[in-house]
C-alpha cells in the first residue's frame, strides 16, 4: 500500500469511526464522560481515563495505525477535527 493509499484508508477508517461514534455517544456521556473511545473498523474498541493511556494501548492493539481516538464529551466535533486530534496523539 502506498503513502496515499494509506492516508485514503485512514480517512475512511476515521470517518466511519466518527458515524458509529455518534450514535454511542448518548449512551457513554453518564458514565464515561472525558474519557477517551478507541475506535476501529465502526467499533468501540476501549475507553481509556486519558490520552497518555489510550495511546500506547491502541497503538499496541492495532500497530498497522487504522483506529481512531474520540472524546467522551458534549462538544461537538467533525470527523476532520477528529483526523488532526489523532494525528496530534500519534507523535
Amino acid at each position: 500500500m502506498n503513502e496515499q493509499e494509506r492516508r485514503e484508508r485512514q480517512n475512511r477508517e476515521v470517518k466511519r469511526n466518527f458515524e458509529a461514534f455518534q450514535k454511542l455517544l448518548p449512551g457513554l456521556l453518564d458514565e464515561h464522560f472525558g474519557e477517551i473511545a478507541v475506535m476501529r473498523d465502526g467499533k468501540l474498541f476501549a475507553l481509556y481515563p486519558t490520552m497518555e493511556e489510550a495511546g500506547p494501548a491502541a497503538r499496541k492493539q492495532f500497530p498497522d495505525g487504522f483506529f481512531s481516538y474520540q472524546p467522551v464529551d458534549d462538544e461537538p466535533m467533525h470527523s476532520t477535527t477528529l483526523e488532526i486530534y489523532e494525528g496530534a496523539a500519534r507523535r
